[in-house]
């Protein structure tokens, strides 16, 4: 008989935020996280009813997905310690795409929405998309669903 996979918990609700400065920047990478924190702060976490629970901190180039924290905060999705991740932008999630978006779906696997800082909200774009495209189609007698 197949073995059934054992169902998941939902992660924790809350904010993990994700910090990167990149090689070039090691001459003041205080400066840069300032940066970073205070887009993720006001687009994000202050706007939301949630609570920080960890903030991840690397020094690295995005190149590569050996980078501590960066694992370290996988490590923690995988175990449910929270809902969302924050990132200013989304090379600093990682600058190999196919990496970060590989990330990216697997966050989204265990639960976990990621949100870049300087980007709108793509549910709700696309969910803008949808209504707009279908109200469109609507007045030309075209039913999108």
């Amino acid at each position: 008989m197949p073995r059934r996979k054992a169902k998941r918990l939902p992660p924790k609700p809350g904010w993990a935020v994700y910090l990167r400065t990149s090689d070039e920047e090691a001459q003041n990478p205080a400066l840069s996280q300032k940066r970073q924190r205070f887009a993720i702060n006001t687009g994000l976490v202050d706007r939301s009813m949630l609570p920080l629970i960890e903030e991840y901190v690397d020094n690295l180039t995005g190149r590569s997905p050996d980078r501590l924290d960066y694992q370290r905060m996988l490590d923690d999705a995988r175990s449910g310690k929270f809902s969302h991740v924050a990132v200013e932008r989304a090379d600093r999630f990682g600058r190999n795409d196919a990496e970060a978006l590989r990330a990216i779906d697997e966050l989204h696997d265990f639960g976990v929405a990621v949100r870049f800082a300087n980007q709108p909200d793509l549910i709700r774009l696309m969910q803008m998309t949808v209504f707009w495209s279908h109200s469109n189609s609507h007045w030309r007698g075209v039913n999108p669903f």
